[in-house]
């Protein structure tokens, strides 16, 4: 194991407790709760798709954020951010 991966290792044993399996994005996706909440309250401000369609490199990203619109982890996150 390089020593990048040693360290890799290390902070996520230590912050284990902040990340959590996402079930909406593929390749059982390790994410933060904080960035969990952030894309579920980004994916609730995108409307329609004028310029994201239009974008390419922006298609893709608005939508893996449209699985995270609906989430109830996300939404349940979000709500705990905003009461801290």
């Amino acid at each position: 194991m390089t020593p990048a991966e040693i360290i890799a290792q290390k902070w996520l044993r230590e912050k284990r407790e902040e990340m959590l399996n996402c079930p909406h994005q593929p390749g059982n996706l390790l994410i933060s709760k904080k960035a969990c909440s952030e894309r579920h309250r980004i994916s609730r401000k995108i409307k329609g798709n004028g310029f994201w369609h239009d974008n390419g490199g922006y298609y893709s990203y608005r939508t893996g954020l449209m699985k995270c619109r609906e989430c109830l982890i996300g939404k349940k996150l979000a709500k705990l951010k905003t009461l801290n």
